[in-house]
């Protein structure tokens, strides 16, 4: 058999071995002695032989892999400090609650704040092979932040300088107030300065009209205020030079 030109072994796995294969695939490497979670096809080789005391040449397990349902991918990070089932909690239980506020004349709005450098944020563009694209710039370590806030049909945001601080995080759940004529329930995440002892006296004094909830910890997934700025860093910054 051949693979892209290159002499290969014929399949000698049974389609029994063949699923034994993906159970242990689905374990991860750190399952078989492995460093870290990066399944290559020369791992998988490995595997194949020791377990099976068959050798197949790497690129024919590349095809073996995709016959068995696994694409090449890049993961997406999770912290380790995630509670699943408390996430799952949140979204099968406390969201329900939470939506039932609207109900009671609350408009929900999901709240989050994101950073942002002067310098360009760089992304994939095309150009020349072999010609590696250069982007100028003015060097700068200053730093804006953005705090958005995001309901079913409106989009609220504040730049401000630096990172955000209670005063103006308080600031701008003010500017919430005074444009909704609602009351405001908000969604946010566990950020020290949602926590902070001004943030709560505020909140206090305006409980009439505004209540807060928060998300579990390390879920960003859950708040969609999180899609609005990766969008935003995408499309409209990427690759942005300030011309002044």
């Amino acid at each position: 058999m051949k693979w892209n030109g290159i002499s290969v072994r014929s399949p000698k796995l049974t389609l029994e071995q063949k699923k034994e294969l993906k159970r242990m695939i689905l374990k991860g490497p750190t399952s078989y002695g492995y460093a870290n979670e990066l399944w290559s096809t020369y791992r998988v080789s490995e595997v194949i032989r020791n377990e099976f005391e068959v050798t197949f040449h790497q690129d024919y397990v590349g095809v073996l892999l995709h016959q068995l349902g696994f694409s090449y991918q890049k993961p997406k990070r999770r912290a380790l400090e995630r509670n699943e089932s408390s996430i799952k909690t949140w979204k099968t239980e406390t969201w329900l609650d939470i939506k039932k506020a609207q109900n009671e004349g609350f408009q929900i709005l999901f709240l989050d704040e994101s950073g942002i450098s002067q310098n360009p944020y760089t992304v994939k563009t095309w150009s020349l092979l072999g010609k590696t694209p250069i982007l100028r710039h003015k060097m700068s370590w200053k730093k804006l932040s953005i705090i958005g806030a995001i309901s079913q049909k409106d989009f609220h945001f504040q730049i401000v300088t630096g990172s955000v601080k209670s005063q103006g995080l308080i600031h701008f759940l003010k500017i919430l107030l005074k444009e909704n004529r609602k009351k405001i329930l908000i969604v946010w995440d566990n950020l020290s300065v949602h926590k902070s002892k001004v943030v709560k006296e505020f909140l206090k004094e305006n409980e009439k009209r505004l209540r807060v909830e928060f998300l579990p910890p390390y879920a960003p997934e859950l708040n969609p205020q999180e899609y609005i700025w990766g969008r935003w860093k995408r499309n409209y910054m990427a690759n942005f030079v300030r011309r002044i």
